[in-house]
């Protein structure tokens, strides 16, 4: 279960969607809006995708017709450096030797596992001679390599498909279904001795791992698509297996980009989904690259806010697309879905970016919080706002932090917290005139209550960390509800000990404030 932290930073990210090209830069997160309700709190989504340089795309001495739509080929002719894609690091060395070939190697940063192949140089289906040398691309992360996905069980999966690793966990039993139909259930021994039958998900891979396309002059290779997820309710006209529910699955996709795509490859690429319980593989579902004539067109991404999570998955799915579950801790949780990414705009707003969305949607469901004292803060809130306005002190700790900017300014007693006076940080001031005073601001106006507050438009004071022992996720916040102005715009955020009394308290105000008081 998430945070809503590492519920944004997901959402803002990608959705748990990864395209894996041969050579994948890091992608940042996109900026966050501020947060006065968790819809604000949705960013773009966007696959961890896009290949540079040696990687996807070349052009090479290929003898196409630049004008032609683009074929797909078993491999690349003879006398051309053959394609690395899905082999590994020994067995891309054998290809380019066998070949006649002199082979080097240079790292490339990549998000594919350290040491597998991403690419050469020179490209694949490039002309070469017996003797020249061929640089092998092998991936490694740097320090500064930013990869959101764990991609070592996915290519795992391939690698035993293709007959270069062994076999991943299995359950006792292994169904497998094939373009719809449900072809065989295997014993565990059985099916980790590969033996699947043909078509299979283990013959489609093979298949589709060791293809070419050539276009304008070039050859790509394929790329693998990954995504965790409950399937689309089709694919290529194929329905996924009404056996197996809306049970999540991570699928493999071996194919072509956007741009290949609507370049003029239309045939299906050849997809896996594979289920687990309880971390073993118990069912495979497969649509092999003969699934149909061509591949689906992309539709509009449902608006689905609002309903119920069977309802929501059900229009995603039927529309298309893999659904992914996340669920948010909350002190009170809405009902339905509260959250969704992407929307249908944010890959509109997103298209000069991203042309084709592959990915999963996401939709984000609230349940109660299994760590929070949600009453004890609820309780705190209330006492504060009811001091502010004059009224009787709230429960205090016996030691209370008074936290400006996260960092700790004072701290005083429980009796002292009593005063309103000290709450004042303004020299000479009443805290009424005060707008250097928790209590101050928090008597002005209508005051939202909320779990957590986001960026703000407004540039609000930050003097440094929590002292140790207070983390944001632990607080309760409050906040003006419809500020006027940057000058009016304030968050205090209070912290409470495990008797329920405020323990710090912490004062966030414009940086004009700061400076002109």
């Amino acid at each position: 279960m998430l945070t809503e932290d590492q519920l944004r930073d997901l959402l803002t990210r990608a959705g748990d969607s990864v395209r894996v090209d041969p050579v994948s830069p890091p992608v940042g997160a996109a900026p966050r809006p501020r947060r006065r309700g968790l819809a604000a709190a949705v960013a773009v989504a966007a696959t961890l995708a896009g290949g540079v340089g040696l990687g996807w795309w070349w052009t090479g001495d290929g003898g196409a017709d630049e004008a032609a739509p683009p074929v797909v080929l078993a491999g690349t002719p003879e006398g051309t450096v053959p394609s690395v894609f899905a082999h590994t690091r020994a067995s891309a060395t054998a290809l380019l030797e066998d070949a006649g070939l002199r082979v080097d190697y240079r790292q490339e940063v990549s998000c594919d596992p350290a040491g597998r192949p991403v690419g050469t140089d020179p490209a694949t289906g490039t002309a070469v001679e017996p003797g020249d040398w061929v640089t092998l691309l092998v991936s490694y992360q740097g320090a500064a390599t930013d990869c959101f996905a764990d991609l070592s069980e996915p290519w795992r999966f391939v690698d035993f498909a293709t007959g270069r690793g062994a076999a991943p966990e299995l359950a006792d039993r292994v169904t497998l279904w094939v373009d719809g139909r449900r072809a065989t259930t295997l014993s565990a021994a059985d099916a980790g001795r590969g033996d699947w039958g043909v078509p299979s998900a283990l013959t489609a891979l093979r298949a589709a791992a060791g293809e070419v396309s050539q276009e304008r002059g070039g050859f790509r290779m394929p790329e693998l698509d990954v995504t965790w997820g409950t399937p689309p309710d089709a694919f290529c006209g194929i329905r996924r297996p009404a056996a197996l529910g809306d049970r999540e699955a991570m699928t493999l996709t071996v194919g072509w980009p956007y741009d290949a795509l609507a370049a003029g490859l239309s045939a299906c690429p050849a997809r896996v989904s594979v289920y687990r319980t309880g971390g073993r593989i118990d069912a495979v579902v497969t649509w092999t690259e003969r699934s149909s004539a061509s591949a689906p067109d992309p539709a509009p991404v449902p608006d689905v806010v609002g309903m119920s999570l069977v309802r929501a998955r059900n229009e995603v799915t039927a529309a298309g697309f893999a659904v992914r579950v996340e669920e948010l801790q909350t002190c009170h949780p809405g009902r339905g879905v509260v959250d969704q990414a992407p929307s249908q705009q944010d890959l509109v707003d997103d298209a000069a970016d991203d042309p084709g969305w592959e990915g999963p949607v996401t939709l984000v469901v609230e349940v109660p919080h299994r760590t929070r004292d949600c009453a004890g803060l609820d309780v705190a809130a209330d006492g504060f706002l009811r001091f502010a306005a004059g009224g009787t002190p709230p429960r205090w700790a016996p030691e209370v932090q008074q936290l400006f900017g996260y960092a700790l300014r004072d701290e005083i007693t429980a009796a002292q917290a009593d005063d309103p006076a000290a709450w004042s940080w303004c020299s000479g001031l009443a805290p009424a005139d005060c707008r250097l005073s928790a209590l101050a601001v928090a008597a002005e106006g209508d005051v939202t209550v909320a779990e957590s507050v986001d960026s703000h438009e407004c540039e609000l004071i930050d003097e440094g960390g929590l002292p140790t022992g207070l983390s944001t996720e632990d607080a309760i916040v409050l906040f003006p509800t419809d500020p006027s102005s940057c000058d009016a715009d304030w968050t205090v955020q209070l912290w409470i000990d495990d008797a329920g009394g405020i323990v710090a308290v912490n004062l966030l105000v414009a940086q004009s404030v700061g400076d002109s008081e």
